[in-house]
């Protein structure tokens, strides 16, 4: 383009005027230093052309003609394009890349509750984020002698392109079956149609149950209604100082069940020393709920929950129901929300809970137990906190009473998947009642699981601990 650009500057001679004052005037008046004359190349020859005819040929913008003018030197060579010519993070020296990563890896993670318990990504505290991260990078560089350290937007790049790590969320769980519906093309809508009414009608009939079971529960003193849920898991220490997230924390468990009718909670913890997080630990806590209950009357429970089958839905708790049936007389009913559906009234206690720790630093599991207690001060939260020996190994009862899970009293196939709701009955003892349907008019099934040659489960629980 430089050689069809030339810069002209303005004298008399190429002026036409009428007179020489006149000529005088446009020399004294102009504020224009120079201007430019534009041609195009012929094989033979230059032809001057206008502005717009040459723009419009080139199909480029005036900026572009006056960036080559400024780049242009005295001789009508333009130098040469910088652009590509900075360092870029590929070309930097393998060792800054490493000091990043050394610095990422040394981050202790903490699991979702929220999340498949098999997924391969890694979640860091909810309170940190990349740009704090750096900040304590540059920290880790001046400990550590490092002099070349990277820059924010590389470090930013290691991080997400090299680590399948994300920052944790609290939030309530989606649904998989809604939002697949309403992202949905017109074609596919119609495809899904049948399925996503079936599943909003379970979650209105199941919301329709609680309610129910909530109401009756005011008006009957004999009867409980409640739901029940695991907490996030709380770390300790739990602080902003930078040093402590580098290092492995004590994990701490809470499982709340939350009475519908009085609206008491009861927090069941416990670190992870003392037990696990799995079905063991929620029968234990609904052993110590029913028994506190027991002794004030209550003669039939009501349980609402999720539809985790490592926690809730599985054969060892359904054993337990069998034998807290006969030994205490009372009747248990479990019925399992929809999945995507399962927020219900105990979540305003971890919301609560969550609030208050906030911006409070936590360092042992007996600090997060006073948390619990003081995060409330009217109607407060009730603390049990769990020993080894409170907490009892309901695999070890499964196995010494039942044999029989998989097949009702039909012979057909049991599908655990499936089942909505489940009972238990002290006048029907070592049975299990269950229905696929939330609706009224279907029948419970029947499950026998007692073991040939056994009339009851002859089991003392409290003699089976972990």
């Amino acid at each position: 383009m430089c050689n069809v650009i030339q810069r002209r500057g303005v004298d008399n001679g190429q002026r036409k005027s009428k007179n020489n004052e006149e000529q005088d005037e446009i020399e004294n008046n102009s504020r224009r230093s120079f201007t430019f004359v534009y041609h195009l190349q012929t094989e033979t020859s230059k032809i001057q052309v206008c502005k717009t005819f040459f723009l419009n040929t080139l199909c480029i913008s005036a900026q572009t003609v006056r960036t080559v003018f400024n780049k242009m030197n005295s001789a009508g060579y333009i130098k040469e394009d910088q652009r590509g010519k900075a360092c870029k993070n590929s070309m930097l020296d393998e060792s800054v890349k490493q000091s990043v990563r050394n610095h990422i890896m040394l981050f202790e993670t903490i699991d979702s509750h929220y999340c498949r318990q098999k997924t391969e990504r890694k979640y860091l505290p909810p309170t940190l984020n990349v740009c704090k991260m750096y900040a304590l990078y540059e920290e880790f560089c001046l400990d550590n002698n490092i002099e070349r350290r990277a820059t924010e937007s590389m470090y930013r790049h290691i991080f997400t392109t090299e680590f399948n790590i994300s920052f944790f969320l609290p939030k309530k769980d989606l649904c998989d079956v809604c939002h697949s519906y309403e992202n949905s093309l017109t074609d596919e809508k119609l495809r899904m149609e049948q399925a996503y009414q079936q599943h909003i009608e379970n979650k209105n009939l199941a919301r329709s149950l609680k309610n129910a079971d909530k109401e009756k529960a005011k008006a009957n003193p004999s009867f409980c209604a409640a739901v029940f849920d695991y907490q996030q898991v709380l770390p300790a220490p739990k602080t902003e100082v930078g040093v402590t997230y580098y290092k492995l924390k004590l994990s701490t468990f809470k499982f709340t069940v939350f009475n519908l009718a009085s609206k008491e909670a009861f927090c069941y913890m416990w670190h992870e020393c003392v037990g696990k997080r799995g079905s063991s630990e929620i029968g234990s806590g609904l052993t110590l709920f029913i028994e506190h209950h027991v002794r004030k009357g209550i003669k039939e429970f009501s349980f609402f929950s999720d539809n985790c089958p490592g926690q809730n839905k599985n054969k060892f708790l359904f054993s337990l129901y069998i034998y807290l049936a006969q030994k205490y007389s009372i009747k248990i009913c479990h019925t399992f929300l929809e999945r995507g559906h399962t927020h219900n009234e105990g979540d305003s206690v971890h919301s609560v809970i969550e609030k208050v720790a906030r911006n409070i630093p936590v360092y042992t599991p007996d600090q997060w137990f006073s948390l619990v207690r003081a995060s409330k001060r009217k109607n407060s939260y009730v603390v049990v906190e769990m020993s080894q020996q409170s907490i009892f190994d309901l695999k070890k009862l499964t196995e010494v009473a039942s044999i029989n899970w998989d097949k009702k009293d039909t012979n057909d196939k049991v599908y655990w998947s499936e089942i909505k709701i489940v009972k238990t009955d002290p006048e029907e003892p070592n049975i299990i009642f269950y229905k696929n349907s939330y609706k009224d008019e279907n029948e419970f099934k029947k499950i026998c699981i007692l073991k040939r040659g056994r009339k009851s489960i002859g089991v003392n629980i409290n003699e089976i601990h972990l």
